[in-house]
């Protein structure tokens, strides 16, 4: 990436062109990328503004356990359990203390398990403030419907990161 406003844009999904149906290529302007992040609430009108917005969504990123939002695909028949993995983003130094997840389907159903985050393949590492996090991959060996559902990871022992509510959608 060329500079911070090119990778603000790319971290809330603006493209840098397009290819018209002739083949040519058209730029996204550096107005028309800022325009787009200030309708998504992202301050992009100066270096200070875009440098501060970097910052604010690393920090959303490695402080909040679990995403906003995770859509998920069945990519294998609805028979088999699926091999549905959830991102989890927490500080290093949680990496032996164990955690449960609980599962609330749509369709009212529930599911629970335990993991400790050591034991799961890591996706990423990151520094916040001073602080060294992991995100890892929770393994949920279910077989989801299609649907809306709720995730909710808390400390084993009811101590440190707080439960987390994260909606989750499968799609087929």
């Amino acid at each position: 990436m060329s500079n911070p406003l090119d990778r603000l844009s790319e971290l809330y999904g603006i493209l840098p062109g397009y290819n018209d149906i002739w083949g040519n290529t058209h730029w996204t302007s550096d107005p028309a990328r800022r325009a787009l992040l200030k309708a998504m609430d992202v301050a992009a009108d100066s270096e200070e503004e875009i440098a501060a917005s970097l910052l604010a969504f690393d920090r959303r990123r490695w402080k909040q356990p679990l995403s906003p939002v995770q859509v998920l695909r069945e990519t294998v028949p609805a028979t088999q359990p699926c091999p549905c993995h959830i991102a989890v983003a927490l500080p290093v130094s949680e990496d032996r203390k164990s955690y449960r997840w609980h599962l609330r389907r749509e369709s009212g159903g529930e599911d629970r398990g335990e993991f400790i985050p050591e034991k799961m393949e890591e996706l990423e590492r990151g520094n916040l403030d001073g602080q060294a996090f992991v995100r890892r991959a929770l393994p949920l060996p279910l077989t989801l419907e299609p649907g809306y559902h709720k995730l909710v990871i808390e400390r084993a022992d009811g101590a440190g990161a707080a439960a987390v509510d994260d909606p989750h959608r499968v799609e087929p």
